[in-house]
C-alpha cells in the first residue's frame, strides 16, 4: 500500500512539474449533455489543458485569435481566444490554456503556453455539408466546413454578415477584408469557411475572399433531370424518374417518394423549398419555389 501511495504521489508531481497531459480537441468538445440555450458545454469546462492541431483560420481584429483543428472529422476543431501569439495558417501549434464557455461558444483563453510545432502543413479538407441548415450545429463548432449553391438571400449588414438560403446560415466576413468580395442578393455560391458561434448564431467565415467562389453546375444527373415547372403552382414534373425528397428551409424532410416522374405541391404552403433528387447515377439539390 505505500508503495503504490509513493508511485501515485511521483506520477502526480511530475505532472505538476513537467506539465500537463495532452488532451485531444474531440475530447475538449465532445458531449451528449446539453446545457441551456440548445448548447453544449465542454466537459473541460473552466480546466486547464494542453492541446494541439493545425490552424485553419486567423482572426486579426474582433475577437483575435485563431482556430486549430486536429483532424477532417466532427469535433474536431476549437477556437483559441489569444492576442498575443499569431501563428499562421497551416502552422501546427501546442498550446495550454483554459477552456471556457462565452456565451455557449467553447473556446480556450488564457493560454500560458504556445509552441510552433512545424510550419507548411497542409490544411484538412473541409467536411461537405449537403444542407446549409445543418451547418447550425455544435459538432461543427470551430471545423472547417463548406456548402455549394447557396443563394445569397440577405445582403451584408454594417457588421459585414450575410445570409444565404431564406435567413437559414450566417456568412461572416471576420477573416476576410469586405472590400475584397460583396455578395450579390439571389447569385449562387460555394463556400469553405470555419464554423463560429456568436449571438446565438452559428456562422462560417470564411478565411479568406477565395474562399467564396460563383457555384457552377456540379453533376451530369442535375444537367440531365429536369425539375418543371419552377415556380409550381400544383403538380412539380420529373424529367426521369428518381427517388425524391422535398426538404423545408430548415432541413426537415416533410416528402418523400422513390420511383416517381412526379411530385403534388397543391397542399404545400407558398415559400422555397429544396428537391433532393438521386437515382443510381448520382444526386443532386435544386431550390423550387411554390406559388
Amino acid at each position: 500500500m505505500k508503495k503504490t501511495l509513493l508511485t501515485f504521489l511521483i506520477v502526480f508531481a511530475g505532472i505538476s512539474l513537467f506539465g500537463q497531459t495532452e488532451v485531444t480537441i474531440h475530447d475538449i468538445q465532445f458531449t451528449e449533455n446539453a446545457g441551456s440555450g440548445g448548447t453544449y458545454p465542454s466537459s473541460f469546462e473552466n480546466q486547464q489543458v494542453t492541446t494541439s492541431g493545425i490552424v485553419t483560420g486567423v482572426q486579426s481584429w474582433a475577437a483575435k485569435g485563431y482556430y486549430i483543428q486536429e483532424a477532417d472529422a466532427e469535433w474536431s476543431g476549437i477556437f483559441v481566444f489569444d492576442s498575443e501569439n499569431v501563428p499562421e495558417i497551416g502552422d501546427k501549434v501546442k498550446i495550454t490554456g483554459k477552456v471556457v464557455e462565452y456565451y455557449g461558444f467553447t473556446e480556450i483563453k488564457e493560454v500560458s503556453s504556445f509552441e510552433v510545432v512545424s510550419n507548411g502543413n497542409t490544411v484538412f479538407e473541409p467536411i461537405f455539408v449537403e444542407n446549409p441548415a445543418d451547418v447550425n450545429n455544435e459538432k461543427y463548432e470551430g471545423v472547417l466546413v463548406k456548402v455549394k449553391n447557396v443563394t445569397c438571400s440577405d445582403a451584408p449588414d454594417q457588421y459585414g454578415q450575410w445570409y444565404v438560403e431564406n435567413h437559414t446560415l450566417q456568412i461572416d466576413d471576420n477573416m476576410y477584408n469586405k472590400s475584397d468580395f460583396t455578395p450579390t442578393v439571389g447569385n449562387s455560391y460555394d463556400i469553405r469557411g470555419v464554423v463560429d458561434y456568436n449571438f446565438q448564431e452559428y456562422a462560417i467565415l470564411p478565411t479568406s475572399a477565395n474562399d467564396i467562389s460563383d457555384a457552377i453546375a456540379v453533376n451530369e444527373l442535375q444537367n440531365k433531370v429536369v425539375l418543371y415547372p419552377n415556380p409550381v403552382v400544383n403538380t412539380l414534373h420529373v424529367s426521369e424518374k428518381a427517388n425524391i425528397e422535398v426538404l423545408n428551409m430548415v432541413g426537415q424532410v416533410i416528402y418523400k417518394a422513390e420511383n416517381t416522374d412526379n411530385v403534388e405541391f397543391s397542399n404545400f404552403s407558398r415559400g422555397v423549398y429544396l428537391i433532393k433528387v438521386e437515382n443510381e447515377n448520382g444526386s443532386f439539390i435544386s431550390k423550387i419555389v411554390k406559388k
